[in-house]
């Protein structure tokens, strides 16, 4: 049996949520035209547009940006420390704009740790 196509995944998804594809594309801020490109796989929508169709059919983030060829298989478990899986999580659970803060300010974290002279 050959696997499932992203689009044809997020046509089944789509369905399954009971939702049109129009009203999906419209809550992501995409055209009905980029939708019928995305489904038919005509294109792969952007890592931007994966995270919120994600968020719009309420599907787990990781598994449909792997779907749409952008993530490699994330590490396994016993490679990530615990502090780091919690950290993960937590990041996971912010809203989006709370995310770009987060990763803007660890960022400038990395950037004040670079210029900082050792043994300051």
């Amino acid at each position: 049996m050959s696997q499932e196509t992203f689009g044809q995944y997020l046509r089944r998804k789509i369905k399954e949520a009971g939702r049109t594809e129009g009203s999906v594309a419209e809550e992501v801020g995409a055209t009905s035209g980029m939708m019928s490109r995305w489904v038919n796989d005509h294109k792969i929508p952007r890592p931007a547009y994966v995270a919120k169709l994600a968020q719009a059919l309420v599907l787990d983030v990781d598994d449909l940006m792997r779907r749409a060829g952008y993530r490699p298989a994330m590490l396994a478990d016993n490679e990530i420390s615990p502090e780091r899986r919690e950290l993960l999580e937590l990041v996971r659970k912010l809203p989006e704009r709370d995310v770009v803060t987060f990763l803007d300010f660890a960022r400038y974290r990395v950037m004040l740790a670079k210029a900082t002279p050792q043994g300051e």
